[in-house]
């Protein structure tokens, strides 16, 4: 019975010693293979291992996620360094002002402001003097509406100003004045002549060179008379300026056969009158009405247009024989003609005087 149990006991040693052999063979053999243990205990082999669905050449990603949400996030980073970090913001927000508000590098320099006009017909000069105040100003604050502003309240024919800021400290600004397609004198000041624009702003003869304009017209306004500096200040409203180029147009386009010889806008009655080569003359009444707005002659002066032409169809010859004194048109649907030369000339002495000459 002895002699059996110790037979057992030395077949089980055996067998546990093929085993542990058996292992071993097979560990050697994958690290000869594989060149890494094949072991539990082996932490190469364990790291090699990716037990999780993510693709290992990502893992790096989810373990920084992990370590910012953990550190960072959840941490005590605000609580440790919120002081300093508030500290560096707001060094950062006071270093920002300063480099718009006072930094002398985007300051507006006097000699890189730039000037330059489309027409001839505007002076560069006043637009220089209105754009002292933006000089020493931060580009950053440099309001564009505000400039055109004061510029078009220095000279009132500019039709268009164009702004651009060139870094760090230069402005060009680019103007263009309003057509001008009158001359003028007027009634009261002797030996000087002005340019009327579009918009009825006076231009000094000088600043207009060789243009030629289109028509001519007298201005009879006793409040310029004592105004001493009258160039680029309005001459005509601009709504009744409007209206008289409508009324030019017509007569340029429509009727082409009755040529003008002058014409003299009344600013007190509001009137203008019109000169034909046949000494003429033809009266229309501005007032209460608006602006033209998209080269619309108003209804008022429409229908004083109306009824000038009936007469012109039915009565051809009328405006051309030297018969007429003057045609009276400013009660729409109504005109009053006048042909005794020596009464009808009385009468528009008085009421006008000796500009009617």
């Amino acid at each position: 019975m002895d002699f059996r149990n110790k037979l057992k006991h030395y077949i089980s040693k055996l067998t546990k010693w093929g085993q542990k052999k058996w292992k071993k063979e097979v560990q050697s053999e994958k690290k000869q293979k594989y060149l890494f243990g094949a072991t539990n205990s082996d932490n190469r082999f364990q790291s090699s291992r990716n037990s999780s669905n993510v693709p290992h050449h990502k893992s790096w990603f989810w373990g920084f996620s992990t370590f910012f949400q953990e550190k960072i996030v959840t941490g005590d980073l605000m609580k440790n360094y919120g002081y300093m970090m508030s500290m560096v913001g707001m060094m950062l927000i006071l270093l920002s002002v300063y480099i718009v508000v006072f930094s002398p590098y985007f300051k507006i320099s006097p000699n890189q402001v730039m000037v330059e006009a489309m027409t001839p017909w505007v002076d560069i000069t006043i637009a220089y003097r209105s754009l002292e105040s933006i000089y020493g100003q931060s580009i950053f604050l440099l309001d564009e509406a505000d400039i055109a502003h004061r510029l078009k309240l220095s000279m009132h024919n500019l039709a268009w100003v164009s702004i651009d800021r060139y870094y760090p400290n230069g402005v060009k600004v680019l103007i263009t004045g309003y057509p001008i397609p009158f001359d003028t004198i007027i009634s009261g000041i002797a030996n000087k002549k002005w340019w009327l624009s579009s918009n009825g702003v006076l231009i000094p003869e000088r600043d207009l060179g060789d243009t030629p304009t289109k028509y001519h017209l007298d201005i009879t306004a006793p409040a310029l008379i004592g105004d001493l500096f009258l160039s680029y200040k309005i001459g005509v409203e601009e709504s009744n300026m409007n209206i008289i180029s409508q009324i030019f147009q017509v007569f340029s386009t429509e009727w082409a056969t009755l040529p003008l010889a002058r014409s003299r806008y009344y600013v007190d009655e509001n009137e203008l009158h019109i000169v034909l080569e046949s000494r003429t003359h033809i009266i229309f009444a501005l007032q209460d009405d608006n602006e033209v707005k998209n080269g619309i002659i108003p209804k008022n002066i429409l229908n004083q247009l109306i009824t000038l032409r009936t007469y012109i169809v039915n009565n051809p010859g009328k405006l051309t024989d030297w018969s007429l004194v003057y045609i009276d048109a400013r009660i729409p649907g109504k005109l009053f003609i006048c042909a005794d030369r020596v009464i009808c000339q009385k009468n528009l002495d008085i009421i006008y005087g000796e500009t009617t000459k």
